[in-house]
Order: structure tokens, then sequence, then C-alpha cells
């Protein structure tokens, strides 16, 4: 409810790529990870940029989601841990990513 509202307000429309990438069930952080690389706007990446961001923006409000966004513990090594992992995570999402445009023809 409150994302569909949240779309309506921006504007954002449906774009052909955004309904390729739902129809085939692809990951679409990878995707968009892969078309922001690129510097891709428009129709192929911004609508699909701003739709992730409405996501993060009504989930960061949820007390549940907390944890995703507020270290809660003071640790030094667990964050070099969770930083070197999400520089992983981040490497394997844009190998994917770009996997996913190109083999699905996205771009």
């Amino acid at each position: 409810m409150r994302y569909e509202a949240a779309l309506r307000e921006m504007g954002a429309a449906g774009s052909p790529v955004v309904e390729r990438i739902v129809a085939r069930r692809l990951d679409a952080e990878a995707v968009e990870f892969a078309l922001r690389r690129r510097g891709i706007r428009g129709d192929q990446g911004g609508d699909l940029a701003r739709r992730m961001q409405i996501l993060c923006y009504l989930v960061e409000v949820q007390p549940s989601y907390l944890g995703e966004f507020v270290n809660q513990e003071s640790s030094r090594g667990r964050a070099w841990a969770e930083l070197l992992g999400a520089t992983l995570g981040s490497a394997w999402k844009l190998v994917k990513g770009e996997y996913l445009v190109r083999r699905h023809g996205l771009v």
C-alpha cells in the first residue's frame, strides 16, 4: 500500500526494463547496481533505482529492520569483518548484475 502510494507520489511510471526484471524474477538489486555503475540513467536504470530507494526508505523506518541500518554494539573487529563481507558481497552483486544485464538484454 505505502509502496504503491509512494510510486504514485513520485510519478514512477512502469518501465519495460522493470517489467522484464519482475517477470523473469531477476535479482533487481544486482541489476540496479550494474546499471548504476554503467552510468545508465533514464528508462533503463532511473526507474529501477527510484523503486529501490523507495523500498529502502519504507523499510528503514520499520523497527524490525533497525539492525540492518544501525549498529547497536560497538565492536571494531566485527565492523571490519562486516566491511569485508559487504565489499565481497558488492563485488559479487556487480558481477551477477552485469551477467543478468547482458544475458537478458536489459540495455
